[in-house]
């Protein structure tokens, strides 16, 4: 619990401060960690702060990792989870 609370406060930090070539990179590494998580629903916060950033290769980056990461999700949780947070970045 720990670390999964580390690394999300590391990446939260890099997305406030980092330039785009690196927000890239997170967004990529996000959808490839999270076939190593168990609960890949604690990515979709972090996934959805690049998802709207200015930069359109980070938002294309992030949408990708997101699509990975749905195609492993329940259907409870795309319907009470991912579809809710998809309509919230579609309506901003």
């Amino acid at each position: 619990m720990i670390v999964k609370l580390a690394i999300k406060t590391i990446y939260v930090d890099l997305i406030r401060k980092e330039e785009d070539e690196v927000l890239f990179a997170i967004a990529e590494e996000l959808g490839k960690i999270s076939t190593l998580l168990e609960n890949k629903l604690s990515l979709l916060p972090l996934l959805e702060t690049l998802c709207s950033t200015d930069e359109t290769v980070v938002r294309e980056q992030a949408v990708k990792s997101l699509s990975k990461i749905a195609d492993a999700l329940t259907p409870t949780d795309m319907q009470n989870v991912f579809a809710p947070m998809v309509k919230s970045c579609a309506d901003e």
